[in-house]
């Protein structure tokens, strides 16, 4: 999940690097209406390094990209409805087979990685604006994707304006491609639409008020420290306004269509329901991303999530006690530490059950979620129960990890810390449950104590110990790292808000897929699949020095940063 999450966020960011300077009243941006429900664009130029940079670590995941989406393409095979998507991605495979870079993909397809793009909503209809640097390649390989669907690409006019649209059947939706000079457009949208719709969507029809025009990206890049390309956002406020209303032509189009089906229209919209989806809505009203570092040593992303202030405050202040949280200093290949406050949590999901039970929703689609809020409220007091109630945090380091050449148990070398307010009450817990810890006599000064051979025969002989403080109780396993352990133990806590760090060495993660290539027998026919894809990721990160991620909580919402560092 980790693998996919990164390399999906460096490919769509450098796929929305900009390039060339256009005139202001052609860019992608312009073309944004102003209350967009979603935007990911640039907001000028990349330098050529930059750029360079940017596309090196999406070439990275190329290969792994290919087999993935062969793999999805036969996932989806045998089910009559998911044919032709299964024919469209086997279709995008083959567009990447054979191809070192994704530089070598757009110039086949005609699109320039130079020029301004934009991913929006006009409205609930996505819209895709690229550069493209050939028309006819460009044209041409819509066109083998339609083949491959099964469906038609079929060439349009309407005034001046000259498009291709494809059908879904009796599903009341068409996408719509059109070439204006060096900017390609593709919409999705309903299947019958008004002139002024059709020209905003692919035309040059400008909105009266674009984004362009109010300037919101660049607030947004300047409020979190986003570099100006490969940014965006979702306003989870306008999406759930444009989802509960019907003014939408999208909306409007399915209304339609179910009528047509039941032989009755269906009921509108409850105000309720309206009320509740905005009053949901505006509890995390935003999420956003984009770059802050971006060169050939390293990519820094950044990811924000807007909550309402009664869920951050009383996180973005918390100190949690964990040895070593917010602080990757150590060596180690694998290093993750997690807050988990568990009095604080018990509070805060007290504090939005009783919020709800105050003002339950009134939309009968929510009915059954006061049910379960109320079910959540009595489970919400099991956390104060020990040993839960104790809990504070866990940190876990492993220094290595090693699969016997015959096969059997991996070998791991490294030390578990779990943070309590209550160390001596886990310990007394572990000696009820574990004979041989009944009579072992710990130090709460953190020196680490031998455990005895019969817990260590557990982990298959190797040395370990336990130790604690007023803060932790932990565990070290493998020679040596008795000393790792009492390290961990003398850690500072992390600062305010910090929730998590990770840090994974690229040789431990290319360690980890040799152990999945251990276990490839399990997947049967698809073992070959399996292997050529565990390959593929191996290949692709021997590149990678270390990855980092890191969450904390600040007064405006959760954040999320992660940073990929390259070998030179």
């Amino acid at each position: 999940m980790l693998r996919r999450t990164l390399l999906a966020s460096v490919v769509a960011g450098s796929a929305l690097l900009a390039g060339c300077g256009q005139d202001p009243a052609d860019a992608p941006l312009a073309h944004v209406p102003a209350d967009t429900p979603f935007l990911f664009a640039s907001l000028e130029t990349a330098d050529e390094k930059t750029l360079e940079a940017a596309m090196a670590s999406s070439n990275a995941s190329l290969a792994s990209q290919r087999s993935e989406l062969r793999q999805l393409a036969e996932e989806l095979r045998g089910n009559d409805d998911a044919e032709a998507l299964a024919n469209v991605l086997e279709a995008l495979a083959d567009e990447l087979a054979g191809k070192s870079s994704y530089q070598q993909v757009a110039e086949q397809v005609g699109v320039d990685l130079g020029g301004l793009s934009a991913l929006y909503g006009h409205g609930l209809s996505p819209v895709l604006r690229l550069s493209v640097s050939d028309a006819e390649r460009y044209r041409a390989f819509l066109e083998r994707l339609a083949e491959a669907s099964g469906q038609p690409l079929e060439e349009q006019s309407r005034g001046e304006l000259e498009y291709r649209r494809m059908r879904f059947g009796e599903v009341p939706l068409q996408l719509l491609s059109a070439v204006n000079g060096g900017q390609a457009v593709l919409a999705l949208a309903p299947s019958e639409l008004d002139d002024a719709t059709l020209q905003g969507l692919v035309g040059d029809a400008l909105p009266e008020n674009s984004v362009q025009d109010t300037q919101r990206l660049s607030e947004l890049a300047d409020a979190k420290g986003y570099l100006p390309y490969g940014l965006g956002y979702l306003d989870t406020t306008r999406l759930a306004t444009l989802l509960t209303g019907s003014d939408d032509p999208m909306i409007k189009a399915f209304r339609a269509f179910a009528e047509q089906a039941e032989g009755q229209a269906p009921p509108p919209v409850p105000a309720s329901c309206r009320e509740d989806a905005s009053r949901l809505a505006a509890r995390m009203p935003q999420l956003s991303t984009g770059y802050t570092t971006l060169d050939a040593e390293r990519i820094e992303q950044r990811f924000d999530v807007a909550l309402a202030e009664d869920i951050t405050a009383p996180f973005a202040s918390l100190v949690s006690p964990v040895p070593g949280l917010g602080a990757d200093s150590l060596e180690a290949p694998f290093d993750l530490a997690l807050a988990l406050p568990m009095n604080d949590l018990r509070e805060l999901l007290t504090q939005q059950v009783q919020h709800v039970r105050s003002a339950p929703f009134g939309c009968p689609a929510f009915a059954e979620l006061n049910d379960d809020l109320d079910e959540l409220g009595r489970q919400a007091n099991m956390l104060a129960m020990p040993p839960f109630g104790s809990l504070r945090g866990a940190r876990l380091v492993i220094d290595d990890f090693a699969m016997p050449e015959q096969g059997g148990q991996p070998t791991i070398k490294g030390a578990l810390l779990v943070a309590s307010s209550d160390p001596s009450g886990l310990l007394a817990i572990g000696q009820t449950t574990l004979p041989g810890l009944a009579t072992l006599a710990v130090p709460s000064n953190g020196e680490p104590t031998p455990l005895p051979p019969q817990l260590t025969a557990m982990l298959g002989g190797a040395p370990a110990w336990l130790a604690m403080t007023d803060k932790a109780l932990g565990v070290a396993t493998g020679e040596g790292e008795q000393a790792t352990l009492e390290t961990l133990l003398q850690g500072q806590d992390g600062e305010a808000g910090e929730l998590m760090h990770l840090k994974l060495s690229g040789d431990m993660y290319a360690k980890w897929l040799k152990l999945a290539d251990a276990f490839g027998g399990l997947a049967g026919n698809d073992a070959a699949a399996l292997e050529e894809q565990l390959a593929d990721m191996r290949a692709q990160f021997e590149r990678i020095d270390s990855v980092v991620m890191r969450m904390r909580m600040e007064e405006a919402g959760l954040v999320v940063d992660s940073r990929i560092d390259w070998k030179q």
